[in-house]
């Protein structure tokens, strides 16, 4: 599932995780950011990360192919590993230990999210015929007001220096000329 940071992204991974059949991943891209070309093979890598912040996204919700121990013991785990990372030093170092599925059998769905991937859509589609991509708009507006509350809260790691978005600017600025909109217009 594809769309533009704040466009409703991870409400509706949410949505999509909260199927019993599905393994929900959540931007692993930034942990494997892969250069696309074999994406089949950077899925796979993708569905392997058990990073806190790609395998702990809450809320939890029961699967298929997960046990109901398994299920409580690894929403206590992603929880536990979750407030590690809020203690001080040296102890925030178990906040980064992977998260497993514990899974009883393979997962039978895979959902993985990404804001970083928007503009590979028609080839994460071309590569993997058999899956579907959603991609998700909002209201421009909306977007930009929630990108700017988010900036205020000092909720974003700032992509580039100098600038007061939580993305590459330079390279949306580019994009934006390909369209005829230029850099004054784009600001």
């Amino acid at each position: 599932m594809l769309g533009a940071p704040r466009s409703g992204t991870t409400w509706l991974a949410k949505i999509l995780d909260s199927h019993p059949d599905v393994l929900y991943r959540h931007e692993p891209d930034d942990a494997f950011p892969g250069d696309g070309t074999e994406l089949p093979a950077l899925l796979a890598r993708w569905a392997a990360d058990r990073s806190p912040r790609t395998a702990g996204k809450r809320p939890f919700f029961r699967k298929s192919w997960q046990s109901a121990p398994a299920f409580w013991f690894r929403s206590a785990l992603a929880t536990a590993i979750g407030a590690a990372s809020r203690l001080p030093r040296p102890f925030n170092a178990l906040g980064r230990l992977p998260i497993p599925d514990l899974a009883t059998r393979p997962p039978p769905r895979l959902v993985v999210k990404s804001i970083d991937r928007v503009d590979r859509a028609p080839d994460l589609a071309a590569a993997l015929p058999g899956s579907r991509v959603v991609f998700i708009l909002r209201h421009p507006c909306g977007q930009v007001d929630s990108v700017m509350r988010g900036n205020r809260q000092k909720r974003f790691d700032l992509k580039t220096e100098g600038t007061d978005m939580p993305f590459d600017e330079a390279r949306a600025v580019r994009f934006a000329a390909g369209f005829g909109v230029g850099d004054p217009a784009f600001q």
